[in-house]
């Protein structure tokens, strides 16, 4: 019974994690439950394509509940922003657009943060699932035409801490060592 509660609350949700169908699910999803998942902090995703480098700023999906939550019933996605779904271990993804009232283009990303896939304008409302046909560390979606108008196709790469391709800024105490170490070596 509660594999076939968790199968219909995925099934309506807008862009649920499918990863085996015969697995037992981790935990009872109440409909209520997803009307209020909260996401934390948006961050800061680097997209790198065709040359160029495109900032968004996007919710993360992490836990079952947002997963299963998703950009559900939104009524619009500014062309900046976008939703970050994480999976760990990396695998399959399935994405359904039930109860998503929006286009989105979605980015499969492997675990090197490189774009194996990417689907745009997919419908509004839709459940037909849409699978990564290939093993992923993550899903960006981001407002419908966006793929098309950044010119973001399979092999662009997406920065974020879930890839481990974020360059880090130095310290700050070891900035000001060498800021000091400089103004020492000076005669």
């Amino acid at each position: 019974m509660k594999t076939l509660l968790l199968s219909a609350l995925l099934i309506s949700g807008t862009v649920a994690a499918q990863p085996d169908p015969t697995a037992e699910p981790a935990a009872d999803i109440s409909i209520a439950e997803i009307a209020e998942v909260v996401f934390g902090t948006a961050e800061t995703v680097v997209i790198d394509a065709g040359g160029v480098s495109h900032t968004v700023t996007a919710e993360i999906a992490e836990t079952e509940e947002q997963m299963a939550r998703g950009l559900m019933y939104r009524e619009s996605l500014d062309a900046d922003a976008g939703m970050l779904f994480h999976y760990q271990p990396a695998q399959h993804a399935s994405m359904w657009m039930e109860n998503t009232l929006i286009p989105l283009d979605l980015l499969y990303i492997d675990s090197e943060g490189v774009v194996v896939k990417v689907i745009a304008y997919a419908q509004p409302n839709a459940r037909r699932s849409l699978t990564s046909d290939h093993v992923v560390t993550g899903v960006l979606e981001l407002a419908g035409g966006q793929a098309i108008e950044r010119s973001i196709r399979p092999g662009a790469v997406v920065r974020h801490r879930f890839f481990n391709n974020v360059e880090t800024a130095p310290a700050e105490d070891a900035v000001e060592e060498t800021a000091s170490d400089a103004v020492s070596e000076e005669p």
